[in-house]
């Protein structure tokens, strides 16, 4: 990325986000594709939109969740536009309920080997051959797929043959299976030039597309077989107990093995940052806290709230002893346990125990200050790992990061993303004020974030303004009132009094104002204050942006995205997987662009908020 360009993309821009699995055109198959990139961005032209955020591409073998992928690089061929390819097979009837991305894949993936059969000739495998000798991980992850599609997609781990990756299985597996290889790499050959020219095409019109990289991959990936070295599998990620779970979550992902990534250089990193390049001019971190520390949960444990912080040094027998203690006797109480020989991890809430609540004051005396022992070098030590991290990633990729900083980031960490001058994100119904937990006005927003209404982890933005309390909702409306009266003294010419209409002596009541609030106005409100935030970027998901009733209701049979709003989640945290992930828009990518007064009102509400 030259100069020129980062200098262009480094202004304030407004963007959308949705998944592009979600998506439908005229010419899909059964879900969005790359053809909806194509779409999307002469939306973006019209409404002014500048910025496009999609979820991970990555493929999802037999699963659903976009950040529980077989592999860390190649692209789910879901995604490939039949469409682009040149095939006039289209199936763009929206599925009324949720979609069956399993069943789509496997319809889509034949017309695409039917496709292949007939041009696979030698001029086509020295083509394929020569792009699978650009990327180190394309013929472990065919490999791998070959492998585990044949164990109908089995953990590797539970394989007969071949769970254990080498060189020479590697090359065996695709010689024995050689027009399965070379399928493989024609799909990524075709994802990759599909997704490339619209990269391309959006950069020469001044729209421009952000991608996502999560930073933890499946056990069950080519990734992890090929490389299990770089990831400690005797550990699980996850997160700490907190208000919305209080046993804490487990991913089931395995702990990035920093030590050996540093031994190799961070090559795996590199490859994957110099891979997205080719399509993102932004990207997203995917929890970004992982970089520094990472709730990490044994194998095995009953519960994520019997994890710890790792890397984490723990407390010695021997600083036990010098306390008068003996560890043991904690150990029963199920208030510690030992994470190396001689090495003592406390339990997340252990002072919250029976156990503890029992103990004599004077044992408690001893004993607490002992969890908090290496809490200051240990703070020091993630923050330094964490800086050494995304010092690397920002040196070697050309993309401009953005951090997602969300849930309890500690100061340590806050501090951190704000001396690297990385991009954080904020989302609107939680950036409140530290001191009395009050909603803080646009213009105090981080200049250097992304301001968002929603993400894909939570409800839409009128979905929260409905299942939100009756103090948030007044809470927040009174901010919208102060602005409004605040512009509207800045348009007073000066020296003219206020008149009986500008100056009113009763303050309004604002429930019953909230009461008489439709949701078209509501929503654009809220649309209109996340544009108007400091932040560098202000992206909003597509359902924020549906702000009048004619889109909303395109197709009868679905719920509107208006009056149920509730209905159109994308993702619920902590929920089966397979209740999740299948969300589908109400409309055609292409109804976006007949909306011309919707268009006209976004665009005037951008320009408004000069982005």
């Amino acid at each position: 990325m030259d100069k020129a360009l980062r200098d262009k993309l480094l202004i304030k821009r407004a963007g959308v986000s949705f998944p592009l699995v979600s998506l439908f055109t005229e010419k899909s198959y059964g879900c969005g594709d790359i053809y909806s990139l194509h779409v999307l961005y002469h939306w973006a032209i019209e409404s002014g939109v500048s910025i496009l955020q999609i979820l991970p591409l990555n493929d999802l073998g037999y699963g659903r969740s976009p950040y529980s992928s077989v592999s860390a690089f190649a692209i789910d061929p879901v995604y490939i536009s039949l469409h682009l390819l040149g095939l006039a097979e289209y199936k763009n009837q929206i599925p009324n309920s949720s979609l069956n991305i399993k069943k789509v894949k496997e319809e889509k993936i034949q017309f695409l080997k039917s496709h292949f059969k007939k041009r696979y000739d030698l001029q086509l495998i020295k083509k394929l051959e020569d792009f699978a000798n650009k990327f180190s991980w394309l013929r472990p992850y065919a490999a791998f797929k070959i492998l585990y599609e044949k164990n109908e997609g089995f953990h590797w781990s539970k394989w007969k043959e071949g769970k254990k990756h080498t060189s020479e299985l590697e090359a065996k597996t695709i010689r024995e299976n050689i027009s399965d290889a070379h399928f493989q790499y024609w799909l990524q050959m075709v994802a990759f030039d599909q997704l490339k020219n619209e990269k391309d095409k959006m950069e020469s019109v001044g729209v421009y597309l952000k991608g996502d990289m999560p930073i933890l991959t499946s056990d069950n990936s080519a990734d992890v077989w090929q490389k299990s070295n770089l990831f400690n599998r005797e550990l699980t990620s996850g997160a700490p107990p907190d208000y919305f779970n209080a046993e804490g979550q487990n991913w089931g992902f395995p702990v990035i093995n920093w030590d050996e990534m540093k031994r190799t250089n961070n090559s795996w990193w590199k490859e994957r940052l110099n891979f997205l390049e080719n399509f993102y001019h932004f990207y997203r971190i995917d929890h970004v806290l992982g970089m520094y520390r990472i709730w990490s949960i044994p194998i095995g444990a009953e519960s994520a709230k019997k994890g710890y912080f790792h890397p984490q040094v723990g407390v010695s027998r021997k600083e036990f002893n010098l306390a008068k203690l003996i560890p043991e006797d904690f150990i029963e109480l199920d208030l510690i346990y030992e994470f190396k020989e001689d090495r003592y991890i406390f339990y997340w809430d252990f002072f919250k125990m029976e156990g503890y609540e029992k103990l004599p004051e004077e044992i408690k005396a001893r004993f607490f200050p002992l969890s908090e022992l290496h809490l200051k070098d240990e703070e020091a030590h993630w923050k330094k790992n964490g800086e050494i991290i995304l010092d690397f990633m920002v040196e070697n990729s050309r993309m401009i990061p953005c951090a997602e900083d969300l849930g309890a980031v500690p100061a340590f960490v806050r501090d951190s993303i704000h001396e690297k001058q990385l991009i954080g994100l904020d989302i609107i119904r939680w950036t409140r004020s530290f001191e009395d937990g009050s909603y803080i006005p646009p213009d105090k927003y981080r200049a250097n974030a992304v301001s968002a209404l929603s993400v894909h982890d939570t409800s839409t933005a009128l979905g929260w303004w409905k299942e939100a309390s009756d103090d948030d909702r007044r809470a927040f409306y009174s901010l919208l009132l102060k602005i409004e009266k605040e512009k509207l003294k800045e348009e007073i010419p000066v020296g003219k009094p206020e008149t009986t209409d500008e100056k009113s002596k009763d303050e309004p009541d604002i429930s019953e104002l909230i009461k008489e609030l439709k949701e078209t106005e509501i929503a654009e409100k809220l649309l209109d204050f996340g544009l108007s935030a400091n932040s560098l970027y202000s992206i909003h998901m597509l359902q924020d942006y549906i702000l009048e009733g004619k889109l909303s209701e395109a197709i009868g049979e679905f719920s509107s995205l208006l009056k149920d709003p509730d209905k159109h989640r994308i993702n619920v945290p902590g929920t089966p997987e397979d209740e999740n992930w299948g969300y589908c828009f109400p409309f055609h990518a292409e109804k976006l662009l007949e909306e011309r007064n919707l268009n006209h009102k976004i665009h005037s509400l951008i320009k408004k908020n000069k982005r």
